[in-house]
């Protein structure tokens, strides 16, 4: 019930029926990972990340407790907290979107090279998605790198030549 009550954006009917089962449960410590979720779709970002870091005090390699902790730094405006909980994510994780945003992260502080190294990982991850390409060929731009970055939007060209990012 507390799930559908999530599925249906109640988050604080979701809340109230998670911390039933919690009631009955103390032990289920993964059910914070709900609460988190619906707190952070309620825009409360303290309450959310306290809720993650009760899962990830139990389980530190929580995947998506460790991308969820990342999120919500991001929307408290603390991109290096975010990006230390990303980082260590990806090493659990094949999903190529968290190296995308990592890289997004160095990127807007110009940290080129780190932007450079997890866009490729994402490139890596999923071949066949042109934004990492594109970003790539923007990091080679900005960095100077004229030929790289002409590569880069050809290959972009390439792979969806009917996409925005292919023209």
């Amino acid at each position: 019930e507390a799930n559908a009550l999530l599925e249906q954006k109640d988050y604080a009917g979701a809340i109230t029926k998670y911390e039933e089962i919690l009631a009955a449960e103390p032990t289920l410590y993964q059910v914070y990972y709900n609460i988190g979720v619906a707190q952070r779709e309620m825009g409360d970002l303290d309450k959310a990340g306290a809720s993650f870091q009760k899962v990830l005090d139990q389980e530190p390699t929580n995947t998506g407790a460790l991308v969820a902790m990342g999120d919500v730094l991001v929307g408290k405006k603390d991109l290096n907290g975010a990006v230390g909980y990303f980082e260590k994510a990806i090493s659990q994780t094949t999903d190529e979107v968290v190296p995308f945003n990592v890289a997004e992260i160095y990127f807007s502080q110009g940290n080129i090279p780190k932007a450079l190294e997890y866009y490729q990982t994402a490139a890596t991850r999923r071949p066949d998605w042109p934004e990492p390409p594109l970003k790539i060929g923007f990091v080679h731009m900005n960095a100077g790198s004229i030929p790289e970055a002409i590569a880069s939007f050809e290959k972009v060209m390439g792979m969806a030549p009917d996409s925005p990012q292919g023209q």
